[in-house]
């Protein structure tokens, strides 16, 4: 059972949109793609992701992703990872999460939460672990909150109770 967390712990995460720009397979894995992910003004990242049995690198271009942006940086198979792709999965199925309305950089906040809520310079994944994000009606909710940025609703189309992380 996850821990239980309150409302405002969720600024802890800085949750951006951002636009891959490149994706490779990450040679000798036969599990990890890694992603360049342009943020705007904030400029770009390698994203490392272990999504290749269900996404093809050229799928993944000019998808508006959300990246949990504040997550330490770690070394994946020698390469440094600088944040982590948010998938909603359930059983076998995965679906990246992402705002194709928003623009690269957004936040993604709770509803009725200050989108320029400060947020916690870096988190460890084990940190981020702690947060409930899963699928209610379509719709991805934590605490019950969905989560949006200014333009849009964050949604997938994955069954209700699947996770995100």
């Amino acid at each position: 059972m996850k821990p239980i967390i309150q409302y405002d712990d969720f600024a802890k995460l800085d949750l951006r949109v951002g636009t891959v720009v490149n994706c490779e397979e990450k040679e000798g894995s036969e599990k990890l793609l890694r992603l360049t992910v342009d943020f705007g003004e904030e400029g770009s990242r390698n994203i490392l992701s272990g999504i290749k049995q269900w996404y093809k690198k050229e799928e993944l271009v000019g998808k508006y992703v959300i990246i949990v942006a504040n997550l330490k940086p770690a070394k994946l198979r020698g390469v440094l990872s600088e944040g982590m792709l948010l998938v909603s999965h359930h059983g076998e199925q995965l679906q990246v999460v992402e705002a194709p309305k928003s623009n690269p950089g957004d936040v993604v906040f709770l509803e009725y939460e200050k989108k320029d809520a400060p947020r916690q310079k870096e988190i460890v994944y084990e940190e981020f672990e702690k947060f409930p994000i899963v699928v209610s009606k379509k719709r991805v909710v934590c605490l019950g909150k969905k989560l949006r940025t200014e333009k849009e609703e964050i949604v997938v189309d994955m069954p209700d109770g699947s996770s995100v992380s």
